[in-house]
């Protein structure tokens, strides 16, 4: 794969990322809804979601430890959304199927995650040459 193409295929996967979780902030804040009825887990969960976003931006800049960092923000924010599961802070609108669906929260940082590290390792070698 070229490296433009690499790059240009993680800048849509992490734009996309950045878009959705940007909207999940803008709904909790500034969706004219009293913010202050929030519960700790979601302040705690929007926190994480911002990290997300700085994450994925230092991505795209191609800042050394960014996956990293990317990484422990949505592993900790999918956490939280099973520990609130089990919990039963979702209320009674969740079915027993809902805290497997947060699992699915992994593939696009996965895919991201592959393509820059490929992209990384498939640099020529100057001792093959």
């Amino acid at each position: 794969m070229w490296p433009r193409i690499r790059f240009a295929f993680v800048v849509l996967l992490a734009g996309f990322l950045i878009v959705y979780h940007a909207m999940k902030l803008k709904m909790a804040y500034l969706s004219g809804a009293d913010s202050a009825a929030l519960s700790m887990i979601a302040h705690g969960q929007n926190g994480l979601r911002a990290l997300i976003i700085l994450a994925l931006l230092l991505v795209i800049a191609r800042v050394r430890g960014a996956l990293w960092v990317m990484w422990i923000g949505i592993g900790l924010l999918i956490a939280s959304q099973i520990f609130a599961y089990f919990d039963g802070l979702l209320g009674e609108a969740a079915n027993a199927a809902v805290y497997l669906g947060y699992l699915k929260g992994f593939i696009l940082p996965t895919l991201i995650t592959f393509v820059t590290v490929l992209g990384s390792r498939s640099k020529p070698d100057a001792a093959n040459a």
